[in-house]
């Protein structure tokens, strides 16, 4: 391997000294006087760049080329963190460079022209990179796998680094190429552009605009765009990966090579869910504003998100579960907004109303019942998921369980006000269903997300308490896998889970229903009085 390659390598067997010289390479600009006498040039991690990508090119080009997979994702991965660099700071790390070396090169640097010119190269060789990085995620030869041999470049991990690569260089850059970027060259184009490049940027460029350290108005321009890229880009690009994701392959359908499998199409409906959650959480749109949005378009963000709880790929539901998360989170929002009115109007009693607060007041009212209708809409398409639940959890998918449990909690409490007011338009047998059946999950991450949530309702839904209780006793009891101590880290999971999630639900069970769970702790006990001794018998009197 030549030096770039030579570098990355050593850096991703652990060498200490390849791991420096990428540090530095990424951090510093250093001074080239002797390749070409007389002639000065600068070396910086956007030379490193450009080298290291003929070289990848090159190899590829042999007839029995390595595998350079890691090599990209590391090159992709350091390149995202040089790209944040706004190019004035990369200037300023060129004059640095300049005057680090005027001392031993004063008579090469007396021309202030020469600065200038080493800067307008830097500057261009971060252009030509940007453009041929580009290039790469657009082009669609590395999306296909009718080719006999795959490029390092087809790596989907690689290719999601190397889009945050060119959204973290337009953010630094400014607002004006985030602009140009989705309005003059994404969006017009997106028929002839992949669709996982145009969904991996999009949630990238969101995700690098909530930075602290984000150019002045770049929140704005996020701010403008969200319809357009929302109603053009990332909604019709959902809509058509959820389509693809659960049928055969597309004609640029991949398989992943990491464990998960996952097709690309299912990679790209989980982006989209990303990209979704980004722009949602970085102009803080809730589910209400998010419907209204779509409300204009052929697309139905909340059956969109239904049809995507059945998907089998963990990385949508995770993906559709972090989106839930974000809209619930602005939804409170609002909530505590239109309690905050109430109490304003309440306090101004016989004086007279101001317009705004009146105004104010209606609209957080529509907001309100809107709220009601989503979440009852919410509550119903998750409880169609508890025959799902059982069917995964039969073939030891615990990461979708996993998943379906974590979006009935986060539904189940977002509602809780309205359901103990009684303002909910739908049933609660599904969601409460697919609950306990969650609870009685043999994962510990499972039954604790449905437990926490079923806490919350054992004082307002009668018999929750007495229903729950029995699933309570038997968690209660010390895993007979756990008793031999060969599973340390499992133990002192499980211990943890008792004395805090399991302890917080049977104190409620028993402020909720008190005289049943003392007369079912007594018939347990009796019970285990006249049982069979066995070695795991002191653990269920321990557990009692």
């Amino acid at each position: 391997m030549s030096h770039a390659l030579s570098a990355i390598d050593l850096a991703l067997r652990g060498d200490a000294g390849g791991l420096s010289f990428l540090e530095r390479t990424a951090a510093i600009y250093v001074l080239d006087a002797a390749t070409t006498p007389g002639k000065l040039t600068t070396y910086g991690w956007w030379n490193f760049l450009n080298d290291a990508l003929n070289e990848v090119e090159r190899y590829e080009a042999s007839s029995s080329p390595p595998d350079l997979g890691s090599h990209v994702r590391l090159l992709a991965t350091i390149t995202r963190r040089v790209a944040r660099r706004p190019p004035s700071s990369d200037r300023r790390l060129i004059g640095t460079c300049l005057a680090n070396a005027s001392m031993s090169h004063m008579h090469l640097l007396a021309s202030p022209e020469i600065g200038q010119f080493l800067v307008q190269n830097n500057d261009e060789m971060r252009e030509r990179n940007m453009g041929r990085i580009a290039s790469i995620v657009f082009d669609f030869s590395f999306y296909r796998t009718n080719s006999i041999r795959r490029s390092a470049f087809s790596d989907p991990v690689a290719l999601e680094q190397f889009c945050g690569v060119v959204a973290a260089n337009a953010v630094s850059t400014g607002p004006d190429a985030v602009k140009y970027l989705i309005a003059d060259w994404i969006v017009p184009s997106i028929e002839s552009l992949p669709p996982y490049a145009v969904v991996a940027m999009m949630s990238h460029i969101s995700i690098e605009a909530m930075g602290k350290g984000c150019p002045v108005g770049t929140k704005a321009v996020i701010q403008s765009l969200l319809e357009t890229v929302l109603k053009k880009a990332v909604g019709p690009l959902m809509t058509d990966a959820l389509r693809e994701s659960d049928g055969g392959y597309s004609v640029l359908e991949i398989r992943d090579t990491a464990p998960s499998g996952a097709k690309m199409s299912q990679r790209i409906a989980a982006l989209s869910f990303r990209a979704l959650e980004s722009w949602c959480r970085s102009t803080s749109t809730g589910i209400v504003q998010l419907r209204q949005i779509f409300s204009s378009t052929n697309i139905n963000i909340l059956e969109t998100i239904a049809d995507a709880m059945y998907s089998d790929a963990a990385i949508v539901t995770d993906a559709v579960s972090d989106l839930l998360d974000v809209l619930l989170d602005f939804c409170r929002r609002d909530s505590k907004i239109s309690s905050g009115l109430d109490i304003a109007q309440s306090l101004l009693g016989m004086m007279k109303h101001s317009n705004q607060l009146d105004l104010a007041q209606q609209l957080t009212s529509e907001n309100r019942r809107s709220k009601i209708i989503i979440l009852s809409e919410l509550v119903s398409a998750i409880g169609l998921q508890r025959f799902r639940f059982s069917e995964r959890q039969r073939i030891g998918d615990n990461a979708v369980c996993r998943c379906l449990a974590r979006m009935a909690a986060r539904i189940l409490l977002e509602a809780e006000d309205d359901i103990k007011k009684g303002s909910m338009e739908t049933s609660l047998d599904g969601i409460f269903d697919l609950l306990f059946k969650a609870m009685s999950h043999p994962s510990l991450d499972v039954s604790g997300i449905a437990l926490e949530a079923l806490s919350a309702f054992v004082h307002s839904e009668k018999g929750l308490s007495t229903r729950l209780l029995p699933l309570l006793q038997g968690k209660a009891i010390i895993p007979f896998h756990l008793v031999s101590g060969e599973d340390i880290n499992g133990f002192e999971e499980y211990r943890n889970f008792r004395e805090r999630v399991l302890n917080d639900a049977l104190v409620a069970c028993y402020e909720g229903c008190g005289l049943f769970f003392l007369e079912s702790c007594c018939s347990a006990i009796e019970e285990f009085c006249i049982a069979n001794q066995s070695s795991h018998l002191p653990y269920q009197f321990e557990a009692a």
